[in-house]
């Protein structure tokens, strides 16, 4: 499909407004909820697994074993980012950009090399 014959109806709209909810919920639960885990359960939401339903019958093998994969990959930036907010001084801007690039870096190296 060339971008000039994109429909509105193929705009995934629904997803949009289902993903800005969520993030807002992170925001709000965050604000005003007193328990801070609330928030960090919300943002841990299985959306990866919800999205399979979107993927086609001949694709969700492939599709189950990435999200595996990048569950485990989130382990590990997830694990670098708490340990560079323990135990730096950091900014957590930087911190949140080193773990960002992180991330980025050990996908690129997955996709790359497998």
């Amino acid at each position: 499909m060339k971008l000039n014959q994109l429909s509105f109806k193929d705009l995934s709209i629904k997803e949009f407004i289902i993903g800005g909810v969520l993030f807002s919920l992170i925001k709000y639960t965050a604000d005003n909820v007193s328990d801070i885990r609330i928030s960090s359960m919300i943002a841990a939401f299985p959306l990866g697994l919800l999205s399979s339903l979107l993927i086609a019958d001949k694709k969700i093998l492939p599709y189950s074993l990435s999200y595996v994969k990048n569950i485990v990959i989130l382990l590990a930036v997830s694990t670098v980012f708490y340990l560079l907010n323990a135990l730096t001084n950091l900014h957590r801007h930087y911190k949140l950009l080193i773990s960002i690039i992180f991330w980025v870096v050990i996908n690129y190296m997955i996709l790359s090399f497998t």
